[in-house]
């Protein structure tokens, strides 16, 4: 899969992303849904594995996020 311009299709909420501002800045982040609204927001570092997907932490930061890329599922050792 491709990059998906932002103003096309959104992630899910709280799915972490790779994102990117399309001007040399990318980070894995994701896309918060408030009460006031929604935003995105950039990881915090923490990042890990939970029900096999990998996921990280973010916090609250209204981004210019043009384009995301879904990240791949953890590998698995067969």
């Amino acid at each position: 899969m491709s990059w998906v311009l932002s103003s096309e299709r959104l992630p899910n909420p709280l799915e972490t992303v790779w994102i990117t501002n399309g001007k040399g800045w990318t980070s894995l982040g994701c896309f918060i849904l408030t009460p006031e609204g929604s935003c995105w927001a950039e990881t915090n570092g923490l990042i890990y594995e939970k029900d096999g997907e990998i996921v990280s932490e973010c916090e609250g930061d209204d981004l210019d996020v043009v384009a995301w890329h879904p990240l791949p599922k953890p590998y698995r050792d067969a």
